[in-house]
């Protein structure tokens, strides 16, 4: 969902996503009829796409200044951005402690790299992120500039580590739901 939105005409699809709740790779007259038939949760979609930037930008540092191995940083850009992401439950969901209500879930996450990678990827992909965060801080201010929602010290992080903190907001309880009403509680 959010890789979309990095694409070429990315930042017109977040446009679009953001005023009328267009799903991007739909057409703008499905945004009346099927289009709106996956309801998201805009507060989160903000956050979530401006934490999958935060990994952009630290994969693009990581190329510009050479502190990632020759190509790696390339190819998690790449494979980022089409959407390849590996991530796996490492245990069984636990119940929260201290009389909390909820569920633990403990995921391990690591950037997939993608395979013929193009060139010049990372300048690309740095210009669009740069676009798209000049549309966000003017279109998403409110959900942006509140205490805990853009780290500051996000340009000391690792990109995995940015990207286990994108992962870490999705909401797990509604896959998990989801996944046990197909699948079966077992399998869970």
């Amino acid at each position: 969902f959010a890789a979309t939105f990095f694409q070429e005409e990315g930042v017109m699809d977040y446009i679009a996503y953001r005023n009328n709740g267009v799903m991007p790779g739909s057409r703008s007259e499905d945004a009346k009829g099927e289009g709106r038939q996956n309801v998201r949760d805009l507060k989160q979609d903000v956050v979530f796409v401006d934490r999958i930037a935060a990994t952009l930008e630290a994969l693009c540092r990581a190329e510009f200044t050479g502190t990632m191995r020759g190509g790696e940083a390339d190819a998690k850009l790449q494979g980022l951005t089409e959407g390849l992401v590996d991530f796996r439950f490492s245990g069984p969901p636990e119940r929260a402690g201290g009389g909390q209500m909820g569920s633990i879930v403990t995921v391990s996450v690591n950037l997939a790299p993608a395979r013929d990678v193009q060139e010049r990827i990372a300048d690309k992909i740095d210009t669009r992120v740069q676009n798209l965060r000049k549309v966000m801080a003017q279109m998403d201010k409110k959900y942006l500039d509140r205490p805990g929602s853009k780290g500051d010290d996000d340009k000391d992080k690792h990109p995995t580590a940015l990207l286990a903190r994108a992962v870490a907001g999705l909401n797990w309880q509604q896959a998990l739901n989801r996944m046990t009403g197909r699948e079966g509680h077992d399998q869970a």
